[in-house]
């Protein structure tokens, strides 16, 4: 896979996140069906998905972000 491919295959996507082509191309009908909310982003060209390198890679970071933890405010008894 070139670094400087600005666009990736769904093989390239399913091989960077460690899924089969098929979780992803169902991700990415997710992303197309849902208007960005849920999924991998992803838009069609021809029949074939293709993935912005860019956006996978914000994507991957979001998902290995660690959740902000919940601020607990103390109640007086």
């Amino acid at each position: 896979m070139r670094a400087d491919k600005p666009y990736l295959s769904t093989e390239e996507v399913a091989e960077l996140l460690g899924f089969s082509v098929r979780t992803v191309t169902e991700w990415a009908s997710q992303w197309h069906d849902s208007g960005g909310l849920e999924g991998v982003p992803a838009f069609k060209m021809g029949r074939s998905w293709r993935f912005d390198r860019q956006e996978i890679n914000a994507y991957i970071a979001r998902k290995k972000a660690p959740s902000q933890p919940i601020e607990r405010k103390a109640v007086n008894a």
